[in-house]
């Protein structure tokens, strides 16, 4: 979050394009819901588009005998592909 105020405060500064794009890596339930929403909100009310992206990490760290943390990371870097 302190990274995106930074590049919003550096648009002023240095003109580019950004947008925030949320993982939500369907493992932590309400909790992931409720955090996708408030980056959703903020991402709103500074007028930036927001992509949300849902993954399955149990399901694919399962369907390639991966560590749950080496299937988020696999599918969060394939998100911003």
């Amino acid at each position: 979050m302190c990274l995106l105020r930074v590049l919003c405060a550096l648009r002023d500064t240095i003109p580019f394009d950004l947008t925030v794009i949320h993982v939500h890596h369907g493992i932590r339930g309400a909790s992931a819901d409720e955090d996708a929403e408030f980056v959703q909100g903020l991402a709103e009310s500074l007028h930036i588009p927001f992509v949300l992206k849902k993954v399955n990490v149990p399901s694919y760290a399962a369907e390639h005998g991966l560590s749950t943390e080496d299937a988020a990371r696999i599918l969060r870097y394939s998100s911003f592909e």
